[in-house]
């Protein structure tokens, strides 16, 4: 990923993480450039699906999403949603976060709930299965994207 995309990133993951609906101008302000340039990028970074943006805010970046999809989380008591299962868990992990994380049993059992504290699980489940996609069929499956 170019420096610009991850300067992005890093900026508006952090905006939505907190519960902020980060608008192209707020983070062309943190970033210290002009909202045009903001655009451009974003417009480059929504063709290759790593942004979602919508009214000239920033909905979803690196898995996060403000947006409803399948995939609910509660990270550090901010409701949010994720574009996929692996995205849940990574981020409260990654994030060592407090987290509730609930997503669909792709076998049409009931939700799956899980409790991370301090990005830890709280509970080991007996058993749990994550299915991955292929790269290239990734971002046709993942919610968001």
């Amino acid at each position: 990923m170019p420096p610009d995309h991850n300067e992005i990133t890093r900026t508006s993951f952090n905006l939505l993480r907190r519960g902020e609906m980060p608008s192209v101008s707020r983070v062309a302000n943190a970033l210290g450039r002009s909202k045009s340039e903001i655009e451009s990028l974003l417009m480059q970074m929504a063709g290759n699906g790593s942004v979602t943006v919508e009214e000239g805010c920033i909905t979803g970046v690196g898995g996060l999403s403000s947006t409803p999809t399948l995939h609910r989380l509660v990270l550090d008591g901010v409701k949010l949603y994720c574009w996929c299962a692996l995205d849940t868990l990574g981020i409260s992990a990654a994030l060592v976060a407090d987290a509730s994380i609930v997503s669909p049993d792709a076998n049409g059992g009931s939700p799956i709930a899980l409790q991370f504290e301090k990005g830890r699980l709280a509970e080991t489940p007996e058993k749990i299965l994550l299915q991955l996609a292929p790269p290239d069929q990734a971002r046709l499956l993942c919610g968001g994207t």
